[in-house]
């Protein structure tokens, strides 16, 4: 819609002096709290897929599920598999989780996966370093995911750390109860399956050289080298008729 000219508007008298278009980081200091709030998420809103629901001006709470439906579909994640200079994984312990977790998590909307990844990093280990290729991508449906949309993950794994870049480490405690090196063996064990998944899958990948595409979990198969062509029959060569027309370029 073409935006109303304020000098076109009737104005109530007994309400309103005057009506004008400000920038909305102008309009927002010049409004009360609670109306500048509800601009805000409305705002908020109208640059992604969800409706703001306020309650006295503040976000109302909602459970995962509700929270995950908003995003745009499929989910962007980003995960980085972080090693030291030992072979050894960093895995972590969340406080809103009873499972751990590898460093990373949602991307946000204006970001590329490496970019979530990298902010995941400063946020949750204070670790400022190239994140580097992607090495594993893992996409899931809706119905392999936990709160319904479906899912694609961009897996990472940057340059293994030297004992002082790990002993630098500063963990968010907001987010992470702890830390823990892990060998590989052990990761595999104490990690949930997809997480493992995704650890193995970007260590092979960056050994190798390549990039693994997993699809709910499984890797997929490059298509089987179809074997040797028969050799191509002999065949006298097509002569150009007499009449033949040539075409200039132009």
């Amino acid at each position: 819609h073409r935006p109303i000219d304020p000098a076109t508007l009737r104005l109530q008298d007994d309400e309103l002096r005057a009506a004008g278009y400000f920038p909305p980081e102008e309009a927002l200091t010049m409004l009360p709290e609670a109306t500048a709030l509800r601009l805000q998420a409305a705002l908020d809103a109208a640059c992604g897929p969800h409706t703001a629901v306020l309650t006295a001006g503040r976000p109302a709470p909602t459970d995962k599920r509700n929270y995950y439906t908003q995003l745009p579909a499929p989910m962007t994640a980003a995960t980085v598999v972080v090693t030291d200079t030992d072979g050894r994984i960093l895995v972590l312990e969340p406080t809103c989780n009873d499972h751990l977790e590898l460093p990373g998590g949602m991307v946000e909307a204006g970001e590329s996966p490496a970019e979530g990844a990298a902010r995941g990093l400063r946020g949750e280990l204070g670790l400022r370093t190239p994140v580097g290729r992607v090495l594993a991508v893992d996409t899931s449906s809706g119905a392999g995911t936990t709160y319904g949309p479906a899912l694609t993950c961009y897996v990472f794994a940057p340059d293994p750390l030297t004992p002082q870049q790990a002993a630098e480490l500063v963990l968010d405690p907001a987010e992470i109860r702890e830390g823990l090196w892990l060998t590989r063996t052990e990761a595999q064990k104490q990690l949930p399956q997809r997480l493992a998944d995704r650890v193995d899958a970007a260590l092979q990948a960056r050994a190798a050289g390549t990039t693994i595409h997993l699809t709910d979990r499984q890797p997929e198969r490059p298509p089987t080298t179809p074997g040797p062509r028969p050799p191509l029959r002999d065949h006298a060569p097509v002569e150009a008729a007499a009449d033949a027309v040539r075409i200039e370029e132009v």
